[in-house]
């Protein structure tokens, strides 16, 4: 308990030396500990520790209807998602950065949840280098029959995908703006996206899905969900994408802004099992680890963190 006590001195509201942490163990428990020796609990055990409570914590504060909980369909609901953090400049070695007018030194932390047994599957700190996309395909083995996998688009990997369907689990995962898909009917033709706003606002229906395919994987199937997004949120994601595109001296294309009328979802569940806004419901269970994210940056300040060892950065970061 002195050990935990002592860890939350370290993330209350700014960063914390060893020295300073070192001064309120003798104030707060007349314990004669010297920096070294403090710096020595910082191990396999610590971050193996730490990492059992936050997996407890996390348990309470994630949202997840019942339904979801306790669907036959799937043994594990796997949420992942990943934060990077520019860091001092003397970890440059361990956690290089794209530098420029960022630290040269950073993280990249992937956070992987199991929501049914709410467990930690996987927090690894990498560098800042590090790609989502590299990150899905190293730990695709890890696949196994009934999970149900969502992930962001930085995951996204048509091989990934086709992984999933060999290991008969389920995935759902946003469209990458950049992959055409085609419908199982025209084959031949990508999907119009400005044609199907047009037939949506006409209806006025909010919702739709059909049958499609990615180019390079003909052989599998998959639902696209096509959520309409309220026009304010539409009018702002187009404004963001054009400021970082102004800044790197592009232009948003017109697919873009056509796609950027939805939220758009490919899952292979199939559909008399969970249907269309179920679906939906099911991603955003995954905007959680958001929380715990902002939870690191706003609590522990972690860019204000110092030269120190990997196990003494990933236990800090877990509590």
């Amino acid at each position: 308990m002195q050990f935990i006590d002592l860890m939350f001195f370290t993330v209350a509201n700014e960063y914390k030396s060893l020295r300073k942490i070192v001064n309120e163990a003798s104030w707060e428990y007349n314990m004669p500990i010297t920096k070294q020796g403090f710096n020595n609990r910082f191990s396999k055990e610590s971050v193996e520790f730490t990492k059992q409570l936050l997996s407890q914590a996390l348990a309470t504060q994630f949202r997840v209807d019942s339904f979801s909980l306790k669907c036959p369909l799937f043994k594990r609901i796997l949420i992942k998602d990943s934060t990077r953090f520019d860091i001092d400049q003397s970890l440059k070695k361990n956690f290089p950065s794209y530098g420029g007018k960022t630290s040269p030194a950073g993280v990249s932390i992937q956070l992987e949840y199991d929501i049914k047994d709410s467990r930690i599957l996987d927090l690894s700190i990498n560098s800042a280098l590090s790609r989502d996309s590299k990150d899905a395909l190293s730990k695709k083995e890890d696949i196994k029959q009934g999970d149900l996998i969502i992930r962001d688009l930085g995951y996204f990997h048509s091989d990934v995908l086709e992984q999933i369907y060999n290991q008969q689990a389920y995935y759902i995962t946003r469209l990458h703006s950049n992959v055409k898909v085609f419908s199982t009917t025209k084959a031949s033709e990508a999907i119009d996206f400005s044609a199907i706003f047009t037939q949506m606002k006409s209806s006025n229906i909010s919702q739709t899905e059909m049958i499609i395919f990615i180019k390079d994987k003909k052989h599998l199937p998959m639902r696209l969900i096509i959520d309409l997004l309220p026009d304010e949120v539409y009018q702002k994601r187009l404004r963001l994408k054009n400021a970082a595109n102004k800044n790197q001296g592009h232009k948003t294309s017109e697919e873009f802004k056509n796609r950027a009328r939805f939220n758009l979802f490919l899952t292979n569940i199939p559909q008399n099992e969970i249907n269309t806004q179920e679906v939906c419901n099911l991603y955003r269970i995954r905007w959680q680890i958001e929380l715990v994210f902002k939870t690191w940056k706003s609590l522990i300040k972690i860019s204000d963190l110092r030269k120190m060892s990997e196990a003494r950065l990933l236990t800090t970061i877990q509590m």
